[in-house]
């Protein structure tokens, strides 16, 4: 739409499609998985994009709305909303878009500004305050979260030493983010340097929670079919 190859109701139609093409794909699962996808997807548009018009705090709305898809997957194969791996997940996720999407901010402040949007970096232009301060606690949270996954099970061990290595840049970039003022350049180092050890515990949960099941039932196998 920003570059005019879509019109509104385009956009509007294809929106609409994709929704009832879910709800129809999610009814060979769970019964009402439909119903949590619909909640994410409500809150995204009924809650999120209006208050980027009203409150600055759209950004903690965004990011709690952004920490619920992994719940569709966990619904979806067993019914259950409230797992604790999945809650491990979410946590991570919900606390990772803060340095994330402030990067995308400070980068593009000023599209956000002509725009009309409220946010963070009208209150404080030069990132060394409020967002400064999101940012490093969500970064100092996240680097605690994968230890809490690992001793639980929910993380192979392994994955914790690649994770480390990239949370160390993304500290890195936090600090150089707060140095040079949110410039430009530093924000999209922040944002980049976010992309990796998110990446690695996404892949390490997926491997770890495929290589958890697999075990189960080989073990449940065994006990069925003893030699």
């Amino acid at each position: 739409m920003v570059l005019g190859r879509y019109t509104s109701k385009q956009a509007c139609m294809i929106g609409t499609g994709l929704t009832v093409s879910s709800m129809a794909a999610f009814h060979m699962f769970q019964p009402f998985t439909w119903v949590v996808s619909n909640t994410v997807w409500f809150s995204y548009l009924a809650v999120y994009l209006p208050m980027k018009q009203k409150s600055e705090y759209n950004t903690l709305a965004g990011a709690v709305v952004g920490a619920l898809p992994p719940f569709i997957g966990t619904f979806a194969q067993t019914g259950l909303l409230l797992d604790p791996a999945t809650l491990c997940l979410a946590a991570y996720i919900f606390s990772w878009q803060f340095p994330h999407f402030y990067g995308i901010l400070y980068e593009h402040r000023d599209d956000y500004k002509k725009a009309g949007f409220v946010m963070t970096s009208g209150r404080d232009p030069e990132g060394d305050k409020t967002a400064f301060n999101q940012v490093l606690a969500c970064t100092v949270f996240n680097t605690f979260v994968p230890v809490v996954m690992a001793f639980n099970g929910f993380l192979h061990p392994v994955f914790l030493a690649p994770f480390f290595a990239a949370q160390v840049k993304a500290f890195q970039a936090t600090f150089e983010f707060k140095k040079d003022k949110a410039s430009a350049k530093s924000s999209k180092g922040l944002k980049i340097a976010s992309y990796p050890p998110f990446m690695v515990l996404l892949v390490g949960f997926t491997a770890s929670t495929a290589y958890n099941k697999f075990k189960k039932r080989r073990d449940s196998d065994v006990r069925e079919w003893p030699d």
